[in-house]
């Protein structure tokens, strides 16, 4: 197994992971296409440093970790953490986490990393029982989701709760009261 830094050679085997997994109805996430793929996990900017770590097997990217250090505030946040189904439970997932923690500690005197909605690496996800209907931001954990009981399992701790809603407003009325107003 060949754990690194991410390059930028490798995101179009990164955007075949991602997409695999994003295939599966049962998770959040949409498709990205391979630029995009690269300004989420890959292109750091003048505000922010990415930092991303991936695991090879052979010469097939199996899995990968990245957050970001926001460098004015000087705030870490963890992005993503996947790893391919058939390589799960064998310690891929925990290896990948601690080399981007390490790195991410290493940038500040911080020791706290949140998973939360002010990320500045915002991953649009699916709303549930819709189509295709996107959130512009992922707000943390979907606690009933695999990676709820894998941050748990690694000393993550809850310090907030969001209620995800969703209503249609296709057919939305303004109500009698709104318009006299």
């Amino acid at each position: 197994m060949d754990y690194r830094v991410i390059k930028t050679n490798d995101s179009a085997d990164l955007q075949c992971l991602w997409n695999a997994y994003a295939s599966d109805v049962s998770h959040l996430y949409r498709d990205m296409p391979e630029m995009e793929i690269q300004s989420k996990f890959i292109d750091s900017t003048d505000e922010y440093e990415i930092v991303t770590y991936v695991a090879y097997e052979l010469e097939q990217l199996i899995g990968f970790c990245s957050g970001v250090w926001v460098k004015e505030s000087d705030i870490l946040y963890l992005t993503f953490v996947l790893v391919d189904i058939n390589y799960q439970r064998k310690g891929i997932g925990t290896k990948l986490l601690k080399l981007t923690e390490d790195a991410l500690l290493r940038k500040t005197s911080l020791k706290r990393i949140d998973i939360v909605f002010f990320n500045p690496i915002h991953l649009e996800w699916i709303i549930p029982e819709t189509a295709s209907m996107d959130h512009p931001n992922l707000p943390g954990i979907d606690i009933k989701g695999e990676g709820y009981s894998f941050f748990k399992h690694h000393k993550y701790h809850e310090f907030a709760t969001q209620n995800a809603y969703y209503k249609n407003i296709e057919m939305y009325e303004y109500s009698d009261i709104v318009l006299e107003k």
